[in-house]
């Protein structure tokens, strides 16, 4: 028998470092209820306002929506312009619904609905920032909350809340992020969350029903089914088969909605590109530039909002060829934007959330310009101010670092001079342009 070497060590078998896992936040509803406060007071300035722009076409001009409740079931088959004679193929039932309920009981008053923009605005910040907090759940709420605000106090977006005609654009967008929340909250936030089956099932039922509602009040809507697996494959903790099957009813919504408007209007006759006050670009020669063009504007307006205009029809922003610095410029962002995708898509998954929001959520106005040769306007920007606004707070956090704990209270968050004096100095000037241009 072979003698045993003594004092001979075994080999040990190197260990390998364990991933410390990220600490989750618990979402903080008083932060919510906080944001819906500031949207309400942003725009309260615009309650005594009267009716302006497109507003006469799609609610004094509207003889369904002037019948009031009688006049609804007629609201779902026509495209909003109807009544001046055009069938676009723009299908958006549910604000001109809204319309008639207020007609209903406060006929001509154009003030109820101005408070009901205030008020769907309101909820708009609520509900960004219960779904905020759930998607950056390795933040503390404070994250949630500064992009909310600076979404909210935005300049850019008097164009929708303070026009009654683009409470579209609103209900849109609201019903887009309610319908995200309930998603997630049909997710388990960790391992160790049990959700059962029936509130799964609930939840994502629930769901899609507010994408549906989104979809009937504006088209560009459509485009937020590819937020789904985004959020699912950053924040979700969802393998690709499951993101699939998740996604997949949203796919079915949208071409059901498809569906529903070819039946109910048509396809739409469109119209001759040969308006060149609101078509300055539709010449196809300079559509594709003009669009690269556009897009460098939208970035400088999300950065630097001034000066803005409610009217960028004819040559308010000349039409701009290859040569054009802009429209080198704006090439120049696209491919920053794409590189930083995938740089970061795994290292950074807040800094490329906020690309894709932007990105996905901007590409229907820039479709428009290059199908089109449309002109710009401020409401395109209203969906993309969320992803900017990501974007600006992530890399104010990531620069100055803030040691924030779940028992972090907000009043501690105020007193940190450098976390909230310069997002408090760039939310006070937002504001004082938002309360002063909605007049």
């Amino acid at each position: 028998m072979k003698k045993k070497e003594v004092g001979k060590k075994s080999k040990q078998i190197p260990q390998q470092p364990r991933q410390v896992a990220k600490q989750l936040f618990v979402p903080d509803n008083r932060y919510a209820v906080l944001a819906a406060i500031v949207g309400f007071a942003l725009y309260a300035n615009t309650i005594l306002n009267q009716y302006v722009l497109d507003d006469a076409a799609v609610i004094t001009g509207n003889i369904y929506v002037m019948k009031g409740l009688k006049g609804i079931p007629a609201l779902f088959t026509i495209d909003i312009w109807h009544f001046l004679n055009l069938n676009l193929g723009y299908y958006r039932p549910l604000s001109l619904v809204t319309f008639a309920i207020e007609n209903q009981f406060f006929p001509g008053n154009p003030h109820v609905s101005h408070l009901g923009n205030v008020i769907l605005f309101a909820l708009t910040g609520f509900f960004l920032c219960l779904l905020l907090m759930r998607v950056f759940k390795h933040y503390h709420p404070a994250f949630a909350l500064f992009v909310t605000l600076f979404f909210l106090a935005h300049p850019v977006h008097t164009e929708v809340v303070a026009n009654i005609k683009s409470r579209d654009e609103i209900l849109s967008f609201l019903n887009l992020v309610i319908a995200l929340y309930l998603l997630l909250r049909s997710i388990p936030v960790s391992p160790a969350t049990k959700i059962s089956a029936a509130r799964v099932y609930t939840l994502r039922i629930v769901s899609c029903l507010f994408f549906y509602l989104a979809l009937l009040s504006k088209e560009t809507a459509m485009a937020g089914f590819l937020l789904v697996p985004v959020l699912l494959f950053f924040e979700g903790g969802l393998n690709y088969r499951k993101i699939i099957v998740t996604t997949l009813p949203f796919i079915i919504l949208v071409a059901l909605f498809q569906f529903q408007k070819y039946m109910l209007i048509g396809p739409g006759t469109g119209i001759e590109a040969k308006d060149v006050v609101n078509y300055p670009y539709a010449d196809p020669s300079i559509r594709l530039p003009s669009m690269f063009m556009l897009f460098t504007w939208c970035i400088r307006l999300l950065i630097i909002p001034y000066p803005l205009s409610y009217n960028y029809a004819f040559d308010q922003i000349p039409a701009a060829g290859w040569s054009s610095g802009l429209v080198i410029l704006g090439i120049v962002m696209v491919l920053g934007m794409l590189y930083l995708l995938v740089r970061n898509i795994i290292k950074q998954p807040t800094l490329v959330t906020g690309l894709l929001i932007s990105g996905i959520t901007l590409a229907p106005a820039m479709g428009f310009v290059l199908l089109k040769g449309g002109i710009f306007a401020e409401r395109f920007l209203y969906a993309p101010a969320l992803g900017f606004g990501i974007i600006v707070v992530w890399l104010w956090f990531r620069l100055i670092k803030p040691a924030l704990t779940p028992s972090t209270t907000f009043v501690e968050i105020v007193r940190k001079f450098n976390l909230s004096v310069p997002m408090v100095g760039l939310f006070t000037m937002y504001s004082a342009e938002t309360i002063y241009r909605n007049n």
